[in-house]
């Protein structure tokens, strides 16, 4: 397993790797406004993402280990996706048009179309991988999409395109490979049957899942949406960069609790103590390598400006702030997934609650003030919140 997890985490890394590469592209091309604005757009179809898939990666997972096949529940998580894709485009346009309406429509109806639908499928289906234990296709799709991505931008610099040709770009390479990776997983698992009685528990139970991941989802977008509403575009663009960074970190520690999720689930159907000594074990891994990748990326952070020019040499600045965030997440995040597995998840989610308030509440309060600062406070509070979790699963 150790060995999965380490394969995977070099996938993961590779990918966003890539894909921060192509970022940078983009944020060179574009220049501080323009990018300024696709990083709010990005923001807002991000935040409303997690929310259409309804829980589906979580339900592959657990329904896998109940006997359930992994083709009949990924068929009704690809049913109740698409719903509700359709139901949150029009709502992001209206929140553009109440709160955003100097976003540009075109670029913004692409990218949420991409992360509605296109990056959901791709979540999808590495949920099925996982549950099939196929983390070599998982790793394949990792580093693809990431090369597709830096592709794009490559064509954006090469035909000098601007925010609507990168947002095209963005859609074909995200709705593409989320179709190709559902393909693969129906060659792999078999086509399965459309149950009616799985589509309606998804609907059912997956409430819990998506308020979970939603509050995580929008605790991590709201910065980024609140610097839009009350600072400028380029310092949206500034903060996005350093954000961006940080994910990049992040995405090996995202590939270890991958591995291990499905033994989360499994230890998880025995009892709840189970989960949290592998969360503890799993926390010498997340919190090993955190502390290793937090001494690369402040010394990482003092080449951006070298790689963007001058302009984003505040991206750096807010980095060296940001790096206590990933420390923090590869704290909490194992009990988080012991929780889940030990199926806690209303406990989780209202953990995960009330870090999301306090994340809105500190971004209302500071941002208008201290601009990018007030995100900085924001995003480390709320997520030391999340370390709690660890005092809850004693119980």
């Amino acid at each position: 397993m150790v060995k999965s997890a380490i394969s995977i985490s070099f996938s993961y890394f590779l990918r966003y790797g890539l894909q921060l590469l192509g970022f940078l592209l983009v944020a060179k091309i574009l220049g501080p406004y323009t990018f300024g604005i696709f990083s709010a757009i990005l923001a807002l179809s991000m935040l409303l993402g997690p929310i259409a898939e309804w829980g589906g990666y979580t339900l592959i997972l657990r329904e896998s280990k109940e006997g359930i096949p992994v083709s009949e529940s990924l068929n009704a998580a690809i049913f109740v996706t698409t719903l509700m894709s359709v139901g949150l485009v029009v709502a992001g346009l209206l929140v553009r048009a109440a709160l955003f309406p100097a976003l540009p429509l075109w670029p913004l109806l692409l990218v949420l179309i991409t992360e509605l639908l296109g990056s959901r499928m791709n979540m999808l289906a590495t949920a099925a991988f996982s549950a099939v234990s196929k983390f070599r296709m998982i790793s394949f799709f990792q580093v693809l999409i990431g090369a597709l991505r830096l592709t794009m931008a490559s064509l954006l610099y090469v035909f000098h395109g601007g925010l609507l040709a990168w947002s095209v770009l963005y859609c074909v390479s995200g709705i593409g490979l989320g179709l190709l990776a559902l393909y693969v997983v129906y060659q792999t698992c078999g086509l399965g049957v459309i149950s009616y009685a799985r589509m309606k528990k998804q609907v059912r139970t997956g409430g819990w899942f998506v308020l979970s991941i939603a509050s995580q989802s929008l605790y991590m977008q709201a910065d980024k949406l609140c610097l839009a509403f009350f600072s400028t575009p380029e310092i949206v663009g500034y903060y996005a960069i350093a954000t961006r960074c940080l994910a990049v970190a992040y995405m090996p520690l995202n590939a270890i609790l991958t591995v291990y999720a499905p033994k989360f689930f499994r230890l998880g159907q025995r009892h709840l103590r189970w989960a949290k000594k592998l969360g503890q074990k799993v926390l010498i891994l997340t919190l090993g390598y955190a502390l290793i990748a937090s001494l690369l990326l402040y010394a990482g952070s003092f080449f951006l400006p070298m790689i963007l020019g001058d302009p984003y040499a505040l991206s750096a600045y807010i980095l060296r702030y940001l790096i206590i965030v990933l420390i923090i997440q590869a704290v909490y995040y194992p009990m988080i997934d012991a929780l889940n597995g030990g199926y806690r998840e209303k406990t989780r989610t209202s953990l995960q609650l009330i870090a999301m308030a306090v994340n809105i509440g500190i971004n209302l309060l500071l941002i208008p003030f201290f601009s990018w600062h007030g995100a900085v406070v924001a995003l480390v509070l709320s997520q030391s919140i999340l370390c709690l979790s660890w005092a809850v699963g004693r119980r």
